[in-house]
């Protein structure tokens, strides 16, 4: 548990320009669906 509560500091460590970098090696984010509307 207190290995887990301690990853709660790496939060503020997630900036927007992080998490770009992140996605850009793992390529997860998934896909929007197309709008037929």
């Amino acid at each position: 548990i207190h290995e887990n509560m301690k990853a709660l500091d790496a939060i503020p460590l997630l900036t927007p320009n992080v998490m770009d970098k992140i996605e850009a090696v793992v390529q997860s984010k998934p896909k929007r669906a197309e709008s037929y509307r």
